[in-house]
């Protein structure tokens, strides 16, 4: 069953991939390629895990899906890849955290904890996306539809000022 559902994720992938690529000018099918890591997220917060381990396994999604969608901004060239050495300057005490509630979560066996973990890594990528994310090559884009309409998504991004 779980190969089943990595091929149907990947399968998902593809198809998301070039329909997107098709109708987005500018953009490659492989520039989607952190999709996969989104969708494999969206199927392990979704798919129940075994019994004892489905926290770690929701979480485990949660911040797969988390990575997944902050690097798609980067590879679409929305955001700078400058922006992951701001993040880490800036909200290294969030994964410091992160790695201590999952410390704390494993010796205490205690769900609740590995999930305070799980926000702490959304936090860091929520924002550092939004508090520390320089302009990437690409400001717009331009979804071309079927018959020739096209709609212009502008994406700005706030530069932050390190002090």
């Amino acid at each position: 069953m779980k190969a089943a559902v990595f091929v149907g994720s990947f399968l998902l992938f593809f198809g998301i991939a070039a329909l997107l690529a098709e109708n987005i000018d500018g953009i490659a099918w492989w520039q989607f390629w952190p999709l996969v890591l989104a969708i494999i997220g969206i199927v392990q917060m979704v798919v129940p895990g075994p019994p004892g381990h489905r926290m770690i396994q929701f979480v485990d999604g949660l911040m797969l899906f988390s990575l997944g969608s902050t690097l798609l901004f980067f590879s679409l060239g929305l955001v700078g890849w400058a922006s992951l050495q701001l993040m880490f300057l800036n909200l290294w005490p969030l994964l410091l955290m992160m790695v201590g509630f999952f410390i704390i979560g494993g010796a205490l066996h205690a769900p609740w904890w590995t999930l305070l973990a799980g926000l702490c890594f959304v936090a860091f990528c929520v924002l550092g996306m939004l508090w520390f994310s320089v302009p990437g090559p690409n400001d717009l884009i331009v979804l071309t539809l079927p018959y020739g309409r096209e709609f212009v998504i502008p994406f700005e991004v706030g530069v932050a000022v390190v002090r």
